[in-house]
């Protein structure tokens, strides 16, 4: 496996998922992590369809990952936790805004969890919107399911946006600039509870 950036736990309202963050890449190890990923998930899929009580599934998938997460005051990011704290529409999330991008990778013993935590973002099409610290930096970032595996995108800063001198030909949806202006004024204030 190509090494990891970052591990700690994504923090879900009523769990913990324990994880790995490996930096998107184009080398052909990273492809084979994908794809053992991807088979991975499909074989516990498989195993809990089997194992599973009927209709157990469906309720931990509504009961851990489908309860409401808006306008949840957006925490100060601490060391070694993914807070997830709002749901957003994944075509909200414009490329523009992408600083840079991590497969999530679940520790040992996190498979379950992960596979139900994928197919409830996949079924109800949905980008969650959180807070990490990752080099000591405070940022937002965004999880989504691209062909079955779970990227993890960093947002840029307001400064950094501005910067970019393509940005100017491009749209970035109105309700992510606000949040991320919220999430930078609240950085400087050290007053994330209030921001959101």
């Amino acid at each position: 496996m190509p090494r990891a950036a970052w591990t700690g736990t994504i923090s879900l309202e009523l769990m913990n998922l324990p994880a790995q963050l490996v930096p998107m890449s184009k080398g052909e190890s990273l492809q084979e992590l994908i794809h053992d990923l991807k088979v991975q998930y499909e074989t516990e899929r498989e195993r809990s369809s089997k194992t599973d009580v009927p209709g157990l599934r469906k309720i931990r998938s509504a009961r851990y990952f489908l309860s409401a997460t808006e306008n949840l005051p957006l925490p100060y990011p601490q060391p070694h936790v993914v807070s997830i704290v709002r749901s957003i529409d994944p075509n909200d999330l414009n490329a523009a805004a992408i600083a840079q991008q991590y497969v999530v990778v679940p520790s040992k013993g996190a498979l379950h969890a992960f596979v139900l935590f994928i197919d409830a973002l996949a079924k109800l099409h949905r980008t969650e919107i959180g807070v990490i610290e990752l080099r000591r930096q405070a940022r937002l970032c965004a999880m989504s399911v691209d062909d079955g595996a779970l990227i993890l995108s960093t947002l840029q800063s307001p400064s950094e946006l501005s910067t970019d001198k393509s940005f100017a030909k491009r749209n970035l949806n109105p309700s992510l600039r606000t949040l991320i202006d919220d999430f930078e004024r609240a950085v400087k204030e050290h007053n994330l509870k209030d921001a959101g």
